[in-house]
């Protein structure tokens, strides 16, 4: 490999231009003075010992000598590099972490601004599964329409996956769910969650399938037909009350025991 792709290769992975020059220089001269590093780079000699630091302490450099001696610098095995890599990663990882506990505020606030409702498309298994993950940063109670029969039948392991995150979060939903066996069932087991709270609501008022969630001033709808499953995200305030206003009504006529 050339020595500029070698470059452009390390600095991909996360190293500055300065750091993997100076890496480059002492993997092919060894043990090396810093004060000979800017013959082979264009860098002047205050500069190369803080990039030598930052190479130390991304553990690519080790430091031999200094206190009585001439200090002088050797690469460590490139081994190191997956270390460095897999580090990368664990901040990529708590960098998406944050970017989805902000994101739901920030994206509402901004519709504030701009008066338009945001609407996200999610498709497939692994979409409605990315989708319902926005829920676990609610930051009231979540009002949710269930047809049980199509969640036990299209997606149950999403749903349990879901719950558990949901219970790990401390977030309580209520759950509208239709008058069948199914539903009774869920209304028998839920007695025991103190997060949440199922009611049985009359067919007549339950004419569809999938799934509903309204939280915040968002509305989150889970769809079944031929072609699989998928998910829709709407932000919009005064959307949101309008159909809190509607279930609070519908929550008012359902039953709390079978």
């Amino acid at each position: 490999m050339r020595g500029t792709e070698l470059f452009k290769k390390l600095e991909l992975l996360g190293l500055s231009s300065r750091e993997a020059h100076i890496y480059k220089v002492l993997l092919n001269n060894g043990f090396t003075k810093a004060g000979n590093i800017p013959r082979y780079v264009k860098m002047k000699r205050g500069i190369v010992y803080k990039v030598l630091e930052d190479l130390i302490e991304k553990g690519f450099v080790e430091k031999h000598g200094g206190d009585t001696t001439v200090a002088r610098y050797a690469p460590l095995s490139p081994e190191k590099l997956h270390i460095f890599v897999e580090k990368q990663e664990d901040k990529l990882r708590e960098q998406k972490e944050i970017y989805n506990s902000i994101y739901g505020n920030l994206k509402s606030q901004f519709n504030l601004l701009s008066g338009k409702p945001s609407v996200q498309y999610f498709e497939g298994e692994k979409g409605v599964e990315e989708i319902l993950k926005d829920t676990l940063y609610s930051s009231e109670e979540i009002y949710t329409y269930a047809d049980v029969d199509a969640v036990e039948k299209y997606f149950p392991k999403i749903n349990e996956k879901h719950t558990k995150e949901r219970k790990e979060h401390k977030i309580k939903k209520r759950i509208l769910v239709a008058n069948n066996k199914k539903g009774e069932k869920a209304l028998k087991n839920s007695k025991k969650d103190e997060l949440t709270e199922i009611r049985i609501i009359d067919k007549k008022y339950f004419p569809f399938g999938g799934v509903a969630e309204i939280y915040d001033n968002k509305i989150l709808y889970i769809t079944i037909s031929n072609l699989g499953i998928s998910g829709v995200l709407v932000e919009d305030k005064q959307i949101a009350q309008m159909h809190k206003y509607i279930f609070e009504a519908l929550w008012e006529k359902s039953k709390k025991t079978i």
